[in-house]
């Protein structure tokens, strides 16, 4: 009896879910990896609106027309964060689990 060696070469570069061969399954890492990836990037948008509605809040109460007024209402936001563990803990979440450009971009 001979045995014969059998290659196979299968390209899923493109591909994105799951992969049946026989009896096995190969599931291909960027389904999870794009779970992954919306669930940072939804936590960054959530982050990043409560941060945009303390500002707009802080802007109802300061005035913003010059950059050293607009300063004082960043200062005013940063220290509300401070004081706020749970916000704190979401945004310093958010910013490990994106980019600061991404955080940028939402705001």
């Amino acid at each position: 009896m001979s045995e014969s060696n059998n290659t196979y070469h299968i390209d899923n570069s493109g591909a994105m879910g799951v992969l049946a061969t026989g009896d096995s399954t190969v599931s291909d890492v960027k389904v999870e990896q794009t779970n992954i990836e919306t669930k940072a990037d939804k936590s960054l948008a959530d982050a990043a609106k409560e941060i945009q509605e303390l500002l707009t809040e802080l802007e109802q109460t300061y005035p913003t027309n010059t950059v050293p007024e607009q300063m004082v209402v960043v200062q005013e936001a940063i220290q509300r964060i401070e004081n706020n563990p749970t916000l704190k803990q979401r945004v310093i979440a958010a910013l490990q689990g994106g980019t600061v450009e991404g955080f940028k971009k939402l705001l």
